[in-house]
């Protein structure tokens, strides 16, 4: 028998015979203070993008010559 068949069939009768969506979980979740005090351990990172933007400003001024991925391995990325 499938886990999901049985996972499904408890949500139904949990949820009078109804399976609910994430919106319809978190449509109805109270915010409490305790759970906007979130925080990032370790140092910032940069906003997820595409990095060819950056090196591609890089090599317009003369801060590289290595290509796309040799530049990327050397930062880390």
């Amino acid at each position: 028998m499938p886990i999901r068949w049985i996972g499904e069939q408890h949500v139904r009768e949990d949820c009078q015979g109804r399976i609910p969506s994430l919106a319809d979980w978190l449509g109805r979740i109270q915010p409490e203070p305790w759970m906007a005090n979130g925080h990032i351990d370790g140092p910032a990172h940069e906003p997820v993008g595409d990095p060819r933007t950056k090196w591609l400003a890089e090599v317009a001024e003369g801060k590289t010559i290595l290509g796309l991925k040799d530049w990327m391995e050397a930062r880390g990325s």
